[in-house]
């Protein structure tokens, strides 16, 4: 019986692992788009840029971990606002 629970908690920690990086890979996508733009206009990265732009993923990935399928779902209606290039 101990191995089924056993079992059933490594499913949740992978599940949840998973999660943790769909959303933070997801969530990378908007700062990337936002940091080439400042790369192509010229004012160059600074250090509040980078670490805003971790911050944002790390959020992003733990959101997503915490609250699953309705996070990524309101992540990817924000995503289809963004313009098409």
């Amino acid at each position: 019986m101990q191995l089924k629970n056993a079992e059933g908690d490594r499913s949740i920690l992978t599940k949840t692992v998973i999660q943790f990086f769909v959303g933070a890979t997801v969530g990378l996508i908007l700062p990337l788009i936002l940091l080439s733009y400042t790369w192509q206009s010229g004012l160059g990265f600074t250090a509040v840029h980078i670490i805003v732009s971790i911050g944002f993923v790390g959020l992003c990935g733990t959101l997503s971990a915490i609250l699953g399928h309705k996070f990524l779902d309101k992540l990817g209606e924000l995503m289809n606002l963004l313009p098409q290039i």
